[in-house]
């Protein structure tokens, strides 16, 4: 067992095995001990990253900072030291006031930062937990502001392990923009992935242990029990959900909600990401919101906005407009008409004769055969036929029998040439001068059929004399390998394609406008929900031209089609108008789901109905809580928003360092091991470094994915963002990772670097707990000594709350005088590059007066730690406080909800006392969990660790 009470926490230096090692991380375990993860110092196990379980260790010590012992530095200019002291400030960043949040590295990362972004993480890490849905509108970037958070949460040393869940179509752009933009790797276990894991792993071997940072695909998840199993097994830092409309509960218990709230119990952060958070019902929003907070919601058909403050945040263009002036191009738009072939019209004429029988399990809401038959015709001939032969299978009915008959026959009649929607598009693309010969002009036709699209690809290249290589298809029935394939190479320049098929498997998510301004809908959509996602594959923030879109239209001689043909174009124009003035399109019809604004369309086709589009959301009373605390949250300036308590406005830290820039740092770093240890530096031209990939790197890279391992050949980085976007650019033209990778703190070869610069001081094997002195004359009096002491007091959890950097000052027969470490660096100029080592060994005189100072240093250090810990335990104890309160409030009404749920039931008493009994059992135990985590969380520790890192004195000779 711990042979000292001091709690561990990242930072401190312990004796294990009589090896020392630096702890990187500290994990409770479901049977109150601590796993420790932790980095070797000590010679045998230098660099080596090892994990302990406490309870099975005979013995883990922590160092005491009286034991230091200073030693001599001969490098050049110190410049080991100030590595050394320049890695530990990277590792430990220093905390802030109490209860404040400010932002250290997100707003840093690769991308044009704008301020709304930075909105989400400032929220999340206000709350207790990490946990909010992030609900933008398209196109706004919610894959950025992930990232933001997760960098922040990285950086804070509670993001080791990282589980991101998206659709399959989506999973390679998701894991090339945290990469490009935040140097997060993810593995991809998309079916190639797997399937090595299976060939590496022992049988029975849990994938998920292999890598700390995944991404996989929902689909993937829920078509597999045994991924289910592993799932449960596993323990992650922070989950991410992509697209999560998909997992809400919609009323059935789908597999992919339980999936999603099995995810939700096995991580402490959860972010969710949607663009369509809900379907116009209280219940199913709720279902997210408990995602996130198990405790929030009693009742899920009634809530209010206090209940769900800070779980999310909702914003539009409208919101953020005076952002996006530059970033979003108007829009121009385009109803393309054709007049239909004589073939055309008899085959509508068959189908318009095909008696309306609805069957007796025709349900509400239900289209009737014939609107389904009119849609798919409205898509193409092929559709059309694919769907009357089906239902012929099917039809018992005498007279729809022989009516499906003729349509079929009609239908089959139709050849190519006679579509006038092939001929017209062709015809449009001609007269706006598409010739298909521009690498970065390229075309997305959209269609919702299969049939249709086949058609399409067996058609179109000729029309527009397009090679077939030129022409890719995107479909639901690819792999995740093949669609990631064609969306990569439809964002390749040196990629022959020119024009892309595709159905609405691509309408989500994916980033299909960097060589793309072009879309055309080849069938109109029956939701505008479908428009909105569709639309912004190319109008999406990052797009340098304007958007044209293009819909499909075809005019018949039959008056009876032209007027549902009318309802097409009036939501084309309700599109147009809701985007015209920045808002939702969701909100016109008020259903908030695909498939039910299909069946209002298709209602209103059958009743002729043209104000369908007219009706107002403005008395839904869900709604109107939706709006208001989503606005409240997120966009006070927002028109009608109500402010509401927050978190107040993010604030971006500028971090402390000894060096101008991590590219300095960086190559200040790896002239160093060059030095000391034969690393070989390229040369790379202006604003890039490049370096051999050493092999404890290396063992680091291989680590994640492929993609961001260019072993054997050299790593360069490069913080410079023009070079980076060319990189990006040449990358994706060739196929291939881009050949410079962002210089910033959390790369893993820069956090490889913090750490090999920490073990650095101990490699000529002189001890353990080892400080150095510098030498700095004329910035301290000739009887002063100065030490850099960190201290570090975790909460319960073993995680650092108060981080503290101090120097301390001692003069011969003075007090210790305690003041930031920022204060020493500018006082002494540790961050300049003037110093002069004279290379002499520690003079006895100056070790025995920094071995006497040692004492009365640490006193005061921890004296003023002290103080620190009281004013943090200061604001976290009325905090803990009105959370526990908050949470007696929030259980107090989940058990009346409970009992008023049973008093509706018929049920025996016998029955009832049963579920009372299941049901009470259950919230104890959630709510004693989640009362447990506050407390523990909100608690620090007695005892503060305390490391003395350098030592500063007048001379050599004093």
């Amino acid at each position: 067992m711990i042979a000292t009470r001091t709690p561990l926490a990242p930072g401190a230096r312990i004796l294990v095995r009589d090896e020392e090692w630096l702890v990187t991380r500290v994990e409770p375990t479901r049977t109150g001990g601590q796993l420790v993860t932790a980095t070797g110092l000590s010679e045998l196990v230098r660099d080596r990253e090892v994990t302990f379980l406490d309870e099975l260790e005979p013995r883990i010590d922590v160092l005491r900072p009286e034991d230091t012992v200073f030693v001599a530095d001969p490098s050049p200019r110190f410049l080991r030291s100030r590595l050394y002291l320049e890695g530990r400030l990277r590792k430990l960043p220093p905390s802030g006031e109490p209860g404040t949040i400010a932002l250290q590295v997100g707003h840093r990362a690769h991308m044009d930062v704008l301020a709304y972004q930075l909105v989400p993480a400032h929220l999340a890490l206000s709350q207790p937990r990490p946990r909010i849905l992030i609900a933008d509108a398209v196109g706004l970037g919610k894959t950025l502001e992930a990232g933001i958070l997760l960098s922040e949460l990285i950086h804070r040393g509670r993001a080791k392990r990282i589980l991101v869940v998206t659709v399959k179509s989506m999973m390679a752009q998701f894991q090339d923009e945290l990469w490009n933009r935040f140097a997060i790797p993810l593995v991809k276990l998309d079916s190639v992935g797997l399937a090595r894991i299976a060939r590496e792993l022992p049988a029975h071997a849990n994938p998920f242990h292999h890598h700390d940072r995944v991404i996989v695909s929902l689909d993937t998840l829920k078509q597999d029990r045994a991924y289910r199993t592993h799932l449960e097994r596993s323990r992650w830092d922070v989950i991410v959900i992509d697209e999560a409309h998909h997992v809400a509960e919609r009323g059935s218990g789908s597999q992919r909600h339980r999936l999603a709230t099995l995810l939700a119990g096995i991580s402490d952060g959860l972010i969710l990401l949607s663009a369509t958070p809900h379907d116009g019902r209280a219940r199913s929003f709720a279902s997210l919101m408990r995602m996130l907070d198990p405790t929030a919601i009693a009742d899920p058909d009634h809530y209010t906005p206090e209940d769900i403050r800070g779980l999310y945040v909702r914003r539009f263009k409208a919101d953020v407009q005076h952002e996006l002036q530059q970033a979003f191009p108007p829009r121009e738009v385009r109803e393309v008409w054709s007049d239909a072939t004589p073939a055309e019209d008899a085959a509508i004429d068959a189908l318009l004769n095909v008696p309306v029988v609805a069957g007796p399990r025709r349900n509400a809401g239900q289209m009737l055969f014939r609107t389904v038959l009119e849609k798919a015709f409205f898509s193409s001939p092929a559709a059309c036929l694919a769907t009357t032969r089906e239902r012929l299978r099917k039809a018992t009915d005498a007279r729809e029998v022989a009516a499906l008959e003729i349509l079929a026959s009609a239908l089959e009649r139709i050849e190519p040439s006679d579509v006038s929607k092939l001929s017209g598009l062709a015809a449009m693309l001609a007269s706006e001068g598409w010739t298909g010969q521009d690498p970065e002009d390229r075309l997305v036709v959209f269609t919702e059929r299969r049939e249709t699209l086949a058609f399409l690809e067996a058609h179109l290249p000729r029309l527009l004399k397009l090679p077939p290589q030129a022409v890719l298809t995107m479909h639901g029935s690819m792999s995740d390998t093949d669609l990631h394939a064609n969306v990569a190479a439809f964002t390749r320049r040196a990629h022959p394609v020119r024009l892309l098929l595709a159905t609405d498997v691509a309408a989500e998510g994916l980033n299909l406008h960097p060589l793309c301004h072009r879309l055309v809908h080849y069938d109109v959509p029956w939701s505008l929900m479908l428009f909105q996602q569709r639309n912004g594959r190319i109008d999406r923030y990052g797009q340098p031209r304007t958007p044209l879109l293009r819909y499909l239209m075809t005019r018949h001689a039959d008056a009876r089609i032209g007027g549902d043909q009318r309802i097409l174009e009036l939501l084309v124009k309700k599109d147009t108008e809701v985007q015209n003035n920045l808002g939702d399109p969701a909100t016109v019809l008020g259903v908030y789901d695909v498939a039910a604004e299909e069946h209002l369309t298709a209602a209103a086709i059958e009743q002729a109905n043209t104000t369908f589009l007219d009706g107002s959301d403005e008395d839904d009373a869900f709604l109107a809580l939706f709006r208001t605390a989503a606005t409240a949250e997120a966009s006070p300036q927002a028109a009608g928003a109500t402010p509401a308590p927050g978190p107040g406005p993010v604030v971006r830290a500028h971090g402390l360092s000894l060096w101008p820039s991590d590219r300095a740092y960086l190559e200040a770093g790896l002239q160093s091991l060059a030095t000391t240890r034969g690393l070989v530096i390229r040369d790379a031209g202006p604003e890039v470094v490049a370096f051999e990939i050493p092999e404890d790197l290396r063992f680091r890279l291989e680590r994640g994915p492929a993609e961001a391992n260019p072993y054997p050949h050299p790593l360069r980085l490069t913080a410079d963002r023009s070079r980076l976007e060319e990189a990006i650019r040449d990358g994706r033209a060739a196929g291939k990772p881009p050949d410079l990778q962002v210089l910033w703190p959390l790369h893993p070869a820069m956090q490889w670097l913090d750490d090999r610069l920490a073990s650095e001081l101990g490699r000529d094997g002189k001890g353990r707990q080892l400080a150095p002195v510098l030498v700095r004359p004329r910035s301290l009096a000739p009887d002063e000594v100065a030490m850099v002491v960190v201290g570090i007091v975790p909460d319960r959890h073993g995680r650092p709350v108060v981080q503290a950097w101090l120097s301390v000052r001692l003069r011969a027969n003075g007090v210790p005088r305690v003041e930031p470490f920022a204060e020493l660096v500018a006082a002494c100029g540790l961050d300049a590059d003037d110093w002069v080592n004279p290379g002499d060994a520690l003079d006895p005189g100056v070790s025995k007066r920094l071995q006497t100072a040692l004492g009365p240093v640490l006193v005061a250090a921890r004296d003023h730690l002290a103080l620190r810990r009281e004013a943090h335990r200061a604001v976290l104890e009325p905090r803990a406080a009105e959370h526990l309160e908050r949470l007696s409030t929030l259980k107090n009404r989940q058990v009346a909800h409970l009992e008023a749920t049973l008093a509706g039931r018929s049920w025996s008493e016998a029955r009832i006392a049963r579920e009372r009994a299941q049901g009470l059992r259950a919230l104890e135990a959630e709510f004693d969990r989640h009362a447990a985590w506050i407390r523990e969380t909100h608690a620090l520790e007695s005892q503060a660790h305390v490391l003395v890192l350098a030592a500063l004195v007048p001379s050599s000779r004093a």
